[in-house]
């Protein structure tokens, strides 16, 4: 974690980019979710720039439950919380995460404003959308000759960013 944020202090210094960690839950390691949100607000997470814990992996593997005490703990704490849903549940996976967990942000590939009340649901939310464009070009719902729905979502009101979530799953 030094070399980590070494490497993060000259950048900032060097470019003016500031560096900030996800520490990720594993769905598929739902009893670590505790552990990994502590790390997270320890003193040495909050020294090297940890900024959110994520929740990823496969979205069939375990009930939301199983994270949602984890996620309130980080929620206290003032710590972000962005879950990835969508890629393998679509707009259902969205609204449980909506309606089960804290969430601060979601990342996802699933083209949000190909679904009206979900569109609606999160533009009213608090909630903003890490939208992963090369994954969805990828899983095919976005790329050469399918356009990906942004000015949708923001004419939507929906708080947008772009990802580069997942590029190694590009080659």
């Amino acid at each position: 974690m030094e070399v980590l944020s070494d490497g993060c202090q000259r950048v900032e210094r060097g470019w003016g980019t500031k560096i900030g960690w996800v520490f990720n839950i594993p769905r598929e390691e739902a009893r670590r979710a505790d552990e990994i949100v502590r790390s997270a607000n320890s003193p040495a997470g909050r020294k090297h720039a940890v900024v959110a814990v994520g929740l990823s992996g496969d979205e069939t593997n375990q009930q939301l439950v199983n994270y949602e005490r984890a996620l309130a703990g980080a929620e206290r704490k003032g710590i972000a919380r962005v879950i990835r849903a969508g890629e393998q549940t679509g707009a259902l996976g969205i609204r449980e995460v909506l309606g089960e967990l804290p969430v601060s942000r979601i990342v996802t590939s699933f083209p949000v404003a190909s679904d009206a009340d979900l569109l609606a649901q999160i533009a009213s939310s608090d909630v903003t959308v890490d939208v992963a464009l090369a994954l969805a070009e990828v899983l095919g719902t976005s790329g050469p000759g399918v356009s990906y729905p942004l000015a949708e979502m923001v004419n939507a009101g929906v708080s947008t960013t772009i990802t580069a979530l997942a590029p190694a799953r590009l080659w």
